[in-house]
């Protein structure tokens, strides 16, 4: 269900057709089925939107290979005629550094690794980061973002868990929230977030699920072992315990022990005035 209403909600129009979001930031705990978002959406737009060109990165070209080969097996069970190869050129191309697929409508889905490099000299419709908050610099949001710059309906997706050292991310996610709560900003920067309040205990499962949304679901998460997981984490502290925090509530946390604990001092505070 939040795979379905992500997709409707991130995949919004403008009167004039354009999308709403130019940029949007998807944030939700590990394993909660980003990848195959990545592969329907993909799937949708070259044979349902027919957009000309889609990139896909992530931080490693592996990692980014893995939904782009998945979307291309399903588009041969489901559709073989609309990958058929011609005699300029196949179906599909694996060459290493080269990896990109077609359909018969001469729409591809081409792969790069989330570098200075990752997009440069292309002009793509569709553009996916996975793992966007690994990006530690502007370098690699550079070159894939801006190579929408001549497609005004274009559109780029950032899938990631949190992290405090992933500076586009965190500038970006910032933007949304002043937007959100001020109006002042960037109205086609959408942030979707499925992620724990910061202060949360971690055994609180409501808490848990807000970040874990596939959680009781068949196939999905075991409430039983994220709970085991929880206080096992809380029991040690430290960065095991920012470790559950970050990877699993979606909560970016800095240091966990440090001289003064911020959470006993915030429980403490008395407010009163200058006299």
């Amino acid at each position: 269900p939040w795979q379905r209403w992500l997709s409707i909600h991130a995949g919004e129009l403008r009167p004039d057709g354009i999308p709403r979001f130019r940029r949007l930031i998807v944030v939700v705990g590990r394993q909660s089925g980003k990848t195959r978002e990545v592969e329907d959406l993909t799937l949708f737009w070259i044979f349902e939107e027919k957009h000309p060109s889609i990139l896909g990165t992530s931080t490693l070209a592996k990692y980014a290979k893995k939904p782009w080969q998945s979307a291309f097996n399903l588009a041969v069970k489901k559709l073989p005629e609309q990958l058929a190869d011609n005699p300029h050129r196949r179906a599909i191309r694996k060459t290493t550094g080269e990896e990109e697929w077609w359909s018969t409508d001469d729409c591809h889905y081409a792969i790069a690794a989330s570098n200075a490099e990752g997009g440069r000299s292309m002009s793509n419709r569709r553009v996916i980061a996975d793992e966007f908050a690994k990006q530690y610099s502007y370098d690699a949001y550079g070159a894939a973002y801006y190579s929408m710059d001549a497609q005004e309906n274009g559109q780029y997706w950032a899938l990631t868990t949190p992290d405090p050292k992933g500076v586009p991310y965190n500038d970006l996610r910032a933007a949304a929230l002043a937007y959100i709560d001020t109006g002042v900003g960037d109205p086609a920067l959408g942030l979707f977030e499925w992620s724990a309040p910061e202060n949360a205990d971690p055994t609180d499962l409501r808490a848990l699920a807000m970040s874990s949304p596939t959680l009781g679901y068949p196939g999905g998460k075991s409430p039983e072992r994220l709970l085991n997981e929880a206080r096992a984490a809380v029991a040690k502290g430290g960065e095991l315990l920012r470790t559950f925090k970050t990877e699993v509530m979606c909560v970016s946390v800095g240091h966990l022990d440090p001289a003064i604990d911020p959470d006993a001092w915030e429980t403490c505070k008395d407010v009163g005035t200058l006299d």
